[in-house]
This record gives C-alpha cells, sequence and structure tokens, in this order.
C-alpha cells in the first residue's frame, strides 16, 4: 500500500524566522512554508507509574507522518490539521524528532516525526 493513501489528513508546516528585540534576546516568528500538506497525526497515550504522591501522570507521545517532500524539519511547527471528517484539530504542534523510514531498497517511504503540543504563550506543554 502507497504511503500517501495512509495520510487521510492534511496540516501546514510553519518554519520560524529569528530576530532580535531592543533588548538582545532572540524573538521567533513563525510563517507558513507548506499548506494542505498530506500527513497523518497519531496519538498514543502511556501511562506511567504511580508516584510516591500517588499521582498517576500520562505522557500522550504524538507521531506525525509525512511524505519526504513535505521539506519537514526539525524545529518547525504543525498547524491547521484537518481531520478525514474535515474537522480542524485544536492545537500547534513543534517537531521534536524526525526519523526517514526506508521502503526496502527503494529509498525514503515516509518520514516520522515526534511532535510536541505548544502552549498559547509559545512554550511546549
Amino acid at each position: 500500500m502507497p504511503v500517501i493513501s495512509a495520510c487521510i489528513h492534511r496540516c501546514t508546516i510553519e518554519r520560524a524566522t529569528h530576530t532580535m528585540d531592543t533588548y538582545g534576546q532572540r524573538v521567533s516568528t513563525y510563517a507558513p512554508v507548506a499548506q494542505n500538506v498530506p500527513c497523518r497525526l497519531v496519538q498514543d497515550e502511556v501511562r506511567a507509574q504511580v508516584s510516591l504522591l500517588a499521582e498517576q501522570p500520562v505522557t500522550t507521545i504524538t507521531t506525525l507522518i509525512v511524505l519526504p517532500s513535505s521539506g519537514l524539519t526539525e524545529g518547525d511547527r504543525i498547524s491547521n490539521v484537518i481531520d478525514e471528517a474535515g474537522t480542524q484539530q485544536p492545537g500547534v504542534y513543534e517537531v521534536r524528532t524526525l526519523v526517514a523510514r526506508r521502503r526496502g531498497r527503494h529509498g525514503i517511504g515516509h518520514i516520522s516525526a515526534t511532535i510536541e503540543r505548544v502552549a498559547a504563550t509559545g512554550g511546549v506543554l
């Protein structure tokens, strides 16, 4: 089965440009570099063990699958994820790691990106 047929979602890839503010601090501004990109957003929940404080924190690992031609790089942001029903999913994600998945002798079949949801203030949740 071709990878493109598994990419049932669409997203926007945003890339940062960096400038310095008046205090010499680096300021990142994100702008779209690709829109309506075929992708697949996969969310898996992993429960951590119960802590000494009787807490049971939940870690959500989110993976985005894209084609190699998408141009996705580490540090990019993913926004405007549209699911197979045409519904826009809330949130913006930051690309943490990329892994190129090979398809036998035919080269890279797809890219798997580990992504994290970004807080409204710009930090990672």
